[in-house]
């Protein structure tokens, strides 16, 4: 059950977003809750166990994203309690998980909250037993649409903005299974086009190294397809430096060679 003071900020909270004072309660409550890990076990609890009144849940969605992100912060600055924090949450999560409570609505709403943060969401979201068959029962196998139909209603849903259909793939993928996972992102930044061209380079960057490692088959792919021209490759060249030295890297500097060797350099040096 939800702390008194907590259940009142999340009323206060459902109000029109974006305003001055929506603002600060929201930084206010996030501040206070950073320090009170135990309210944050409990609006996770609420969240899952879906006992949030009318209108609570987006403002706890809200709430939760804003902590984990001030969390993340301080653990980056080298704020011991910011890591301490976030571990909490995680084993939180998980023991909700292992509980078989943690439903697909609940996965995606952690989901959605982590990534907002710029975190990854707990391993457990997609563990959940619970979360997976539900959603795999939301789905019809006769209705299932062919993945070129798929992605171009996803791209159509998120106006061809590569940032946002990243962003809502961000929050769908880690309630799925990693083998899913990687499927989608190879198979996204293989298609033709520019929207996806431009996806590929947010998946590059991803804080998962599957992913990265991903992105850089479907790349490959485009190149065997002949789809990837020379303002991507020089793009491709540009970002290879912020890799981390992993597989994902090698497998791109792989690329870059075989790029190299097929003269599509898009005017940038590919050497590696």
């Amino acid at each position: 059950m939800l702390p008194d003071p907590l259940a009142s900020v999340l009323d206060e909270l459902n109000a029109p977003r974006d305003t001055p004072r929506w603002n600060t309660t929201l930084d206010d409550a996030a501040h206070t809750l950073q320090q009170r890990v135990d309210d944050a076990e409990a609006l996770i609890d609420a969240l899952v166990e879906d006992t949030l009144g009318e209108g609570q849940a987006e403002a706890a969605e809200d709430l939760l994203a804003t902590v984990l992100d001030k969390a993340r912060m301080a653990r980056e600055n080298g704020q011991a309690a910011g890591g301490v924090f976030l571990e909490a949450l995680a084993r939180r999560v998980k023991a909700l998980a292992e509980r078989g409570v943690l439903s697909g609505t609940a996965a995606m709403s952690l989901s959605r909250s982590w990534v907002r943060a710029g975190l990854s969401p707990p391993e457990a979201v997609a563990q959940s037993a619970s979360a997976l068959s539900e959603l795999a029962a939301d789905i019809d196998p006769q209705t299932l649409p062919d993945p070129e139909t798929l992605f171009e209603s996803l791209a159509r849903d998120a106006d061809n903005n590569p940032s946002v259909l990243h962003a809502g793939l961000s929050e769908m993928l880690p309630t799925l299974p990693p083998a899913l996972r990687t499927a989608i992102v190879r198979d996204a930044c293989a298609r033709p086009g520019q929207t996806y061209a431009a996806l590929a380079g947010y998946w590059l960057l991803d804080p998962s190294e599957a992913l990265r490692h991903a992105a850089v088959e479907g790349l490959r792919r485009r190149l065997e397809a002949g789809a990837l021209d020379a303002a991507l490759a020089g793009r491709l060249v540009m970002t290879r430096p912020w890799l981390p030295a992993d597989t994902a890297r090698a497998a791109l500097d792989e690329l870059i060679r075989e790029m190299k060797r097929r003269g599509a350099s898009g005017g940038s040096s590919l050497n590696p």
